[in-house]
């Protein structure tokens, strides 16, 4: 109770943050579908009905960590581009790679890291049963038992996935219609800033380029740092000027 009467005192915006922290060590460790008052409640060490005097319900929590996410995206791509701007296309360029790479690690909790986990999991599971049913030389009754206990804890393993799935593509969705534009604007002004190019209007082009290598990263194929080079080159109409570079 007195941590509860210390979570109290503290101020809103405190208690809000600390509560979307915890939503997001879940998210990333046990998967969206673990996400509930009471597994956050206890991540933060409070009540349930504490959870719910901020927050409705665990989608609007989860719509509260993908906006931070956005958010630290969009603040990410101010230090990347700060003042002096880039001398040469080249460099700008590096930075929208390097832009693009912190924007799919802030989508990270959404995607593969939580996957790969449970995959490996389920591989370690799978191993454990064929080596007790080795050992013992199991009949097949218990091989079958055995069997349909990893059925179930793959099943398990896929609604999670699926619900960071989810949450992926709604934090991918955001990165368009939020970030990508931002991307492209100062990504523009940056390369205008060096030489007088007319760059047409990429809206459309450069999101879903831009989305395609973001949630490509997230889900593990990688794209090279080379190859976003030249999409971005591709897409901004700069390519002809490789030779300046």
């Amino acid at each position: 109770m007195q941590a509860n009467a210390k979570f109290r005192r503290e101020e809103p915006e405190t208690r809000m943050r600390q509560i979307y922290e915890a939503a997001e060590r879940i998210i990333a460790r046990d998967g969206y579908s673990q996400l509930s008052a009471q597994t956050v409640a206890g991540e933060v060490g409070i009540t349930r009905p504490l959870v719910y005097h901020y927050f409705a319900s665990m989608n609007e929590i989860a719509e509260g960590v993908i906006e931070r996410r956005v958010n630290r995206s969009i603040e990410d791509l101010g230090k990347i581009y700060r003042v002096p701007q880039s001398s040469s296309i080249r460099e700008s360029l590096e930075k929208g790679v390097r832009a693009l790479e912190i924007i799919s690690q802030n989508g990270e909790i959404f995607g593969e890291p939580t996957m790969k986990k449970y995959a490996q999991r389920s591989s370690s599971e799978s191993e454990r049963v064929a080596n007790e049913q080795t050992a013992t030389h199991s009949p097949k009754g218990d091989e079958v038992a055995g069997e349909k206990r990893l059925s179930k804890k793959r099943s398990d393993n896929l609604e999670r996935q699926d619900g960071n799935a989810e949450l992926l593509l709604r934090y991918v969705s955001q990165v368009s219609d939020v970030v990508a534009p931002r991307l492209q604007e100062i990504m523009v002004r940056d390369i205008q800033a060096q030489h007088r190019l007319r760059i047409h209007h990429l809206d459309a082009t450069f999101r879903i380029a831009m989305t395609g290598i973001v949630l490509g990263q997230i889900t593990g194929r990688l794209v090279s740092r080379t190859q976003c080079e030249e999409i971005l080159a591709q897409i901004l109409h700069v390519e002809n000027y490789m030779s300046t570079w």
